[in-house]
């Protein structure tokens, strides 16, 4: 509600539900039945056992309350985390339209650099908190769709020998073994209409549907690539959304070495015992 942010009004319900209308509960995210206020006992009494915040940071837009399977059973650890992913993602879209609201009314383009600012902060707090290559790979995924919406991409990485490892691949086929050594000399994020291709590269990549080339750098070194298929609403890419894709792919590669070298440590000290 714009008058008291506390009350939340119900938009969209399946099942019965008393009241149009609720306060916003204090403590943890899910439900705990061991301790409730009058507002969560209702809900619990309706049939609903979770309740999650569709949150960016300090602002929450909306709450999503979940009840248990037809066949009783709760949901488990991870159905709960695939929840939770989502609401990060709509809370992203619904982050971005406000934004975008906001400077189209305003026209204000230092709101949107400090925007740009803060997500590619949050990013990096996020990244720093995982410890395998799918959960990582997982966060850029999410990333892409709810900041930029984009479900298109693939990344490759270049190991010593000079050979390219495709880590992940979204699109219907896969780059041509011609095309890598091309992408891997682009030095910053740049999109595909403003690349300088030989022609018959430029014609293969082109039938993928690629529409951006963000280069991943750690440390000053180049590891590998991400290309990026187009946006789902069909605009162009603009020169911060290039910026937070560089962003975004520097912190994913960085994370990804991490990884590595973690894993590389472990098993040196299995070795060592």
């Amino acid at each position: 509600s714009p008058d008291d942010p506390s009350q939340f009004e119900v938009s969209i319900h399946r099942g019965k539900i008393k009241n149009s209308s609720f306060k916003w509960p204090s403590g943890e995210m899910l439900i705990n039945r061991a301790s409730t206020d009058c507002c969560i006992t209702e809900l619990h009494e309706n049939g609903y056992e979770y309740l999650f915040k569709v949150q960016n940071n300090e602002n929450t837009y909306a709450a999503i309350c979940l009840g248990n399977r037809i066949t009783s059973m709760p949901l488990s650890s991870e159905e709960l985390q695939y929840a939770e992913l989502v609401c990060q993602i709509a809370a992203a879209a619904m982050n971005n339209a406000l934004s975008f609201l906001d400077l189209q009314n305003t026209g204000i383009n230092l709101t949107k650099q400090n925007q740009l600012l803060h997500s590619i902060f949050e990013m990096s707090r996020d990244f720093t908190s995982l410890h395998s290559r799918d959960q990582i790979i997982r966060l850029l995924s999410y990333r892409l769709m709810g900041q930029l919406m984009v479900s298109k991409f693939c990344m490759y990485l270049r190991d010593e020998s000079g050979n390219y490892n495709l880590v992940v691949n979204r699109f219907d086929t896969q780059l041509p073994e011609s095309a890598l050594d091309e992408i891997f000399q682009i030095e910053h994020s740049i999109l595909m209409k403003h690349v300088n291709f030989p022609h018959t590269i430029y014609q293969e990549i082109n039938k993928i549907k690629v529409k951006a080339f963000v280069p991943m750098i750690v440390q000053g070194q180049k590891k590998g690539f991400l290309c990026v298929g187009k946006k789902l609403n069909g605009e162009d890419f603009t020169d911060d959304n290039l910026m937070f894709m560089e962003a975004l792919s520097n912190r994913a590669i960085s994370a990804i070495e991490n990884e590595r070298l973690f894993r590389e440590e472990l098993e040196k000290k299995k070795l060592e015992s």
